[in-house]
């Protein structure tokens, strides 16, 4: 009987001042979402705290701020030569360059021809010639520039490339088919000379390019006609009549293909020849803060509106 009630009592008694340790923890994910709640709390009362201190004229202000040091303070002044050029075939150049100065409506480039000569400039075959003639890594990679703007010594090929499309602005105006091309450098001279080689090099592709073009049509027409003087050669009396036919067909194509060739000739006219600039005009620092004060303006007005919408929902 002593045994049974044993084992319905505790092994041991509690007093009165003892505490319960068999009463259950909470389980961690409550404790995480407790302090996760407790940090968030803390996070809107400081930026509570913060948005009271800012206001549109601060950021504005704080930014142009920033802007108005790196430019003035570290962005190196440039020079820019400018050349225009055109695309222009052989009989439209035998009219003469003063018919393209005066109308500017003279074009005989296609708009692919136009493009696929800005994307020779800004390609790596053009920056290797350029490489070998002025040493341009070594020239962008001086430490003595920009520290937030120059090439990296160990920049890769595509990293070089990128930053020599950054110094040579290309302006495509295919309604009047000119070219304008400006060539950012810190020295005067070599800005001019840079642009130079670009147009003498551009035009040596031009030249390649049309002469592929003009063998490409020329080819076929000169088989068949080969074909068809060999046929009246040697055709039979029977047959000479159709062979003479075919061998005047093909003359007439030959001629029309030399025709077509001939206008397919494409090649760079110099409308204006590379400046020498005499004062660095980049980077135009008024021009560039006051893009900077307009869109930090924007971008405010766009977040406080966004706010405002996020707390006017938070409040239904």
């Amino acid at each position: 009987m002593d045994k049974a009630v044993g084992r319905n009592e505790p092994s041991e008694r509690r007093g009165p001042g003892d505490v319960a340790t068999d009463i259950p923890s909470r389980p961690p994910t409550y404790r995480a979402s407790y302090v996760l709640e407790g940090t968030l709390t803390r996070g809107h009362d400081i930026w509570k705290s913060v948005r009271g201190r800012i206001s549109f004229w601060t950021v504005v202000l704080t930014v142009t701020g920033v802007a108005a040091i790196y430019l003035y303070l570290f962005s190196e002044s440039m020079f820019v030569s400018e050349a225009v050029i055109s695309l222009q075939n052989k009989s439209g150049v035998s009219s003469g360059i003063s018919s393209v100065l005066s109308s500017g409506l003279a074009s005989a480039g296609t708009s692919n021809e136009d493009a696929a000569l800005v994307a020779y400039i800004q390609s790596p075959d053009m920056l290797v010639q350029l490489d070998k003639k002025f040493h341009l890594r070594d020239i962008y990679s001086d430490y003595r520039h920009n520290p937030f703007w120059r090439l990296d010594k160990n920049a890769s090929n595509e990293g070089f490339l990128t930053f020599y499309q950054n110094m040579v602005e290309i302006a495509l105006q295919p309604d009047v088919n000119l070219i304008t091309l400006d060539v950012l450098d810190y020295n005067a001279e070599r800005a001019r000379e840079i642009a130079d080689t670009i147009i003498n090099e551009a035009e040596r592709f031009m030249n390649q390019m049309s002469d592929t073009i003009r063998e490409q049509t020329l080819r076929a027409a000169k088989q068949e006609l080969q074909e068809a003087e060999t046929q009246a050669a040697t055709a039979p009396a029977s047959e000479r009549d159709i062979a003479e036919r075919r061998l005047s067909a093909a003359q007439v194509a030959m001629a029309t293909a030399l025709s077509l060739a001939n206008s397919q000739q494409v090649f760079v006219v110099r409308i204006s020849n590379p400046t020498l600039p005499t004062q660095t005009t980049r980077p135009e620092r008024l021009l560039d803060l006051a893009a900077v004060a307009t869109l930090t303006a924007v971008f405010y007005a766009i977040f406080f509106m966004i706010m405002s919408n996020v707390r006017d929902h938070r409040r239904l």
